[in-house]
């Protein structure tokens, strides 16, 4: 009688050995992944909207600087090609650049 109490004994503790060695290997990790690969999914997605908010404003931005920098170079160049009488291939070189 006890020797058949010993061997249900061991074969519940097999049982839970088995069912905790399948959650520890197993279900333990893929939860983790699903919690990771969720949060990096969301803050890239937050990243994302942010991102095309600032995208946006520097479009604004940068018109406004080329423009302002288009304004002082045709400024600079109808200062520079004042002063010089005779047109170089310099000059030349300048304007294609514009």
């Amino acid at each position: 009688m006890r020797y058949i109490g010993m061997l249900e004994l061991q074969h519940t503790l097999t049982e839970y050995w088995s069912l905790g060695t399948a959650v520890a290997a197993f279900y333990l990790p893929v939860t983790i992944m699903i919690i990771l690969y969720s949060r990096v999914y969301w803050e890239t997605r937050k990243r994302r909207k942010e991102f095309g908010r600032l995208q946006a404003s520097q479009v604004r931005i940068s018109r406004k600087f080329w423009a302002n920098l288009l304004a002082h170079r045709r400024q600079f160049l109808g200062l520079f090609s004042a002063q010089v009488t005779q047109q170089t291939p310099f000059v030349h070189v300048v304007y294609a650049i514009l």
